[in-house]
């Protein structure tokens, strides 16, 4: 009963805390700030329903200062049961019953079920732990500032308190002392009750109380309404400000600047409302009956169509890949889950907040509902859209499926439109009775087909449990191919591997010394820039194609450049007659996922696949023992979110399907679905990868192990459901350590495997990274004149040759990942010349100076057309030892605009 409850009550406001965190998260990466954010979303989700607490408490309080002096004389002339008879005829007479008396706890219980929401979610947050924030040392532990004896004294519970008390004490000035002391003792209770929890909770906690305390000031007002509207302005276009100063992307920050766009004209688009949709000749206000049977009708559409027929209409067409997945056997219990969520999410709790409003309220929300209830049935029946085959992670084979063409935008955007009106026009003529009873109508027709599909579900379940028998598949067939007898080059960008965490890997696991045997570690390595667009066209292509001599061709388009870097060595060792294959190319075609499909119109044969994002499910699949709960705790969650997805416009559906994460945050597995995307075609990489090729190969790969980092399972570094060893390094809270470690072991699991196979000697190998990132890994000192951490651009960079043994050894030579097509090319390919410069591949670029790129500019539409969009003050020089800081110039370079 108690599992009923939570996913009808309580999930839900779950999965709104998580939403506004990941949102948080994903616009500025700081856990803190999230955390601020989700309790300032709560509180403004929850003021209507303070409002409308604080009028019933208002009622209550006069209520009672009307009955007490009636009250006292009783009390003071009858006793016992002639005391109870007459009390209770003086309530009936004042149309009263104790029971009433709840309504002045009826703020406190708002809080009530979103505390709960906070505290499991808040408590269960990976992420939290090891996080610092402000003067908090571990978001996921209590703050422990300091102690006496043993006892931890936890300062932040304390400064709750406070706050609440402080509060309280606004809240309650005139009031009674009845009311106050139940303030009071609640602010005691919170303190106990969270005293020894996570700081993140508490952090959470105290924001609202000193939210609540703004709350509380405003309410003081004159004028509370228009106040808040003018603060909401100022603080989203303060927010605006911060993106500019800090050159944010409008894709991290598009939803705060769209928001902030649409709160200005809330106030003109409620006055249209109010004088357009609920004006009382609509019949709303006037028929009780029918207008809420419009809004019950309207949102159990919406609830039986989100939550019951559009996750039954996937599971109904291949039910045995949603049958026996983890502990759960039939695919059933994921669809009355979800249907389960969406009753409570999208009925119980809007129907119990519809009817805590006055008439004309609840005339609007009818409206609105109704509207929303028609248009989701409109989008998920006749734009169900052509995403392709859907994995049992509910994540789509075909992404570029969202990419709607112009006429099917137009087409969607008009039927919405067309919606619209329909209702509006309905009401307009008093045709609300016609209107209930179609969306009575919808309702009972949705819950047929859901029924009718649970049948059927539960039929071919019935089917595959008489003859199947659970079983670990197969899926990963080999892209790779070696030559046993010929020679290999294997190069693999580990985008944003970090070169200074190295030493701590290999001494964290020694062994791995001897499993990188033949290698050279070259520590003294820098990058172009702080981003993949910046650092890794010289990696692919190498001293024409840094960022300062990409510039100078400033008359060619920027992505052809980047394309013609990524293509440089396939193409000479192709012309040479070697097998070569590119996978995964960055950015490749500008797209975030790579367009290789321009290097098949070379002359040269250039074999193309694509690794990442597609063998995450197979590696579920095949980690069933070491996760075992990934997948449904993902298909519980998504399939609500799937079925949102379905009922949205065209334009829309992107956004909410997040790349197959449903904005999920890494309590249930989100974060190591992202990493899994690369991590698992490493994990799979000794199947990938076969020794029958009779030519001479050359293979260059792409990876994120490193670039989507979460904390895994020391010593192996393998990513677990809950981590329980992180290991003992200083870094053991990083999760770029535990990404760059993950990312080390798994390549070793593939050097021994080659090992095994015969053609580690026979093939080089080597392994770079288009970047750093700013994390602390104690290569370098602290800075003091730089303006940014060098490890930004220090990218790992390993190599081992032909034949060569012996335990990984260090070399100190200044080096840059432009070294890397010579490195590819030494003593294999005679003269080697870019096929599209006529240049040599050399190393002569580090001779001098080597000039980086410091932008933060990192994704194709923050560019020039024809350049990389670099400011003059942004570029650095360095030469010879990067760990000495007076190497290190800031300096200024006016380059050449576009010509167009």
């Amino acid at each position: 009963m108690w599992n009923v409850l939570y996913t009808i009550i309580i999930y839900p406001l779950i999965q709104i805390i998580e939403l506004v965190y990941v949102a948080f998260d994903a616009t500025f990466y700081r856990h803190g700030v999230s955390i601020i954010g989700v309790s300032i979303a709560v509180t403004f989700i929850c003021l209507p329903l303070y409002i409308v607490a604080e009028h019933w408490q208002q009622v209550e309080r006069n209520t009672q200062k009307h009955l007490e002096p009636g009250i006292k004389r009783i009390k003071a002339v009858f006793k016992g049961d002639e005391q109870y008879m007459m009390l209770s005829t003086f309530y009936r007479q004042n149309h009263y019953h104790p029971i009433m008396a709840l309504r002045s706890s009826f703020g406190l219980l708002i809080q009530i079920p979103f505390f709960l929401a906070a505290y499991i979610f808040l408590s269960n947050l990976p992420q939290l732990r090891g996080e610092s924030f402000l003067f908090i040392k571990d978001l996921g532990a209590q703050d422990a500032m300091f102690h006496i004896g043993s006892f931890p004294v936890n300062v932040l519970p304390v400064a709750m308190t406070v706050i609440n008390i402080i509060a309280g004490e606004i809240y309650t000035r005139g009031f009674k002392l009845r009311d106050k002391i139940q303030l009071y003792a609640m602010a005691l209770i919170f303190l106990v009750v969270l005293y020894r929890s996570p700081a993140g909770l508490v952090l959470y906690w105290t924001m609202n109380n000193i939210f609540s305390l703004v709350k509380n000031a405003y309410y003081k007002l004159r004028h509370p309404v228009r106040a808040l509207y003018i603060t909401i302005i100022a603080m989203l276009f303060a927010v605006d400000a911060y993106f500019i100063i800090t050159g944010t992307s409008l894709e991290e920050a598009g939803y705060i600047v769209a928001i902030s766009l649409f709160v200005p004209f809330i106030p003109f688009l409620w006055r249209f409302i109010k004088s357009n949709i609920a004006k009382e000749h609509s019949g709303l206000l006037d028929h009780n009956g029918y207008r809420n049977a419009l809004f019950i009708f309207s949102a159990a559409v919406f609830a039986i169509l989100t939550g019951f027929v559009t996750p039954s209409n996937v599971i109904v067409s291949s039910p045995q890949e949603f049958s026996f997945i983890d502990n759960y056997t039939t695919p059933l219990f994921f669809l009355n889950n979800s249907f389960l969520q969406a009753v409570g999410a999208f009925f119980i709790w809007p129907v119990a907040i519809y009817l805590l409003f006055p008439k004309k309220i609840q005339s609007y929300l009818a409206t609105i509902v109704a509207i929303v209830a028609v248009a989701a049935v409109v989008n998920a029946f006749l734009f169900p859209g052509n995403y392709g085959f859907i994995s049992p992670l509910l994540i789509f084979e075909n992404e570029n499926g969202f990419k709607s063409s112009a006429g099917h935008m137009v087409l969607n955007s008009m039927a919405m439109f067309l919606v619209f009106v329909a209702i509006i026009l309905i009401l307009y003529y008093k045709q609300l009775k016609i209107l209930s009873y179609v969306m009575a109508i919808f309702s009972v027709g949705l819950l047929g087909v859901g029924i009718k599909n649970s049948v059927e579900i539960n039929k071919e379940f019935q089917k595959l449990a008489a003859v199947y028998t659970p079983k670990q598949e197969e899926g990963v067939d080999p892209v790779f191919h070696l030559s046993k007898t010929g020679k290999n080059v294997f190069v693999i960008m580990i985008d944003r591997a970090i070169n200074g965490f190295l030493p701590t890997i290999m001494d964290e696991d020694p062994k791995l010394k001897s499993v990188y045997s033949g290698f050279t570690y070259y520590p003294n390595t820098v990058s172009f820039g702080f981003f993949t667009l910046q650092g890794a066209p010289a990696l692919y292509g190498g001293y024409e194609y840094t960022p300062l001599e990409m510039n100078k061709r400033n008359t060619e388009p920027l992505v052809k450049k980047h394309d013609e870097a990524l293509a440089v060595l396939p193409r000479i060792f192709s012309k040479n007659g070697w097998t070569a294959t590119m996978a995964d190319a960055p950015w490749a075609g500008y797209s975030w996922i790579s367009d290789m499909s321009y290097m098949h119109n070379y002359p040269e044969k250039i074999n193309t696949v694509q690794t990442m994002r597609k063998y995450k499910a197979e590696w579920y699949r095949e980690h069933g023992g070491v996760m075992p709960a990934v997948q449904s705790t993902l298909n519980k969650r998504n399939f609500v979110w799937y079925g949102i997805m379905k009922d949205m416009p065209l334009l829309l559906r992107k956004a909410v399907y997040n790349d197959g994460d449903y904005w999920a945050s890494s309590s249930v597995q989100s974060r190591n679905n992202t990493f899994l995307n690369s991590y698992s075609v490493l994990d799979f990489l000794p199947k990938l990868t076969a020794t029958d090729a009779v030519t001479n190969t050359f293979t260059y790969m792409d990876n994120d192990t490193a670039h989507d980092p979460v904390l895994c399972q020391a010593p192996d570094y393998v990513p677990v459901e809950t981590v329980t060893n992180r290991g003992t390094t200083p870094f053991a809270s990083s999760e770029h350590y535990h990404g760059n470690a993950a990312a080390i072991h798994r390549l070793g699991d593939w050097i021994t495997y080659l090992k095994a196979q015969g053609v580690y000697d026979n093939t080089r190998i080597i392994i770079a990274a288009d970047h750093g990132r700013d994390v602390y890994t104690g290569a370098f000192k602290k800075e003091r004149k730089l303006p940014f951490m060098r490890e930004f651009c220090h990218p790992l960079l390993l190599v081992k040759d032909f034949n060569a043994s012996g335990d990984i050894k260090t070399d100190d030579t200044f080096m840059t990942n432009a070294d890397v097509p010579t490195l590819a090319v030494q003593g294999v390919i005679s003269d080697p010349v870019n096929p599209f410069t006529g240049k040599e591949i050399t190393s002569g670029g580090r001779k001098n100076l080597v000039t980086i790129a410091t932008t933060k500019n990192w994704i194709p539409s923050q560019q020039n057309k024809d350049t990389l969009s670099i400011a003059p003050s942004d570029w650095v020089t360095v030469h010879d030892n990067i760990f000495d800081e007076n190497n290190w110039t800031e300096i200024k370079i006016k380059q050449a605009k576009d010509e167009q």
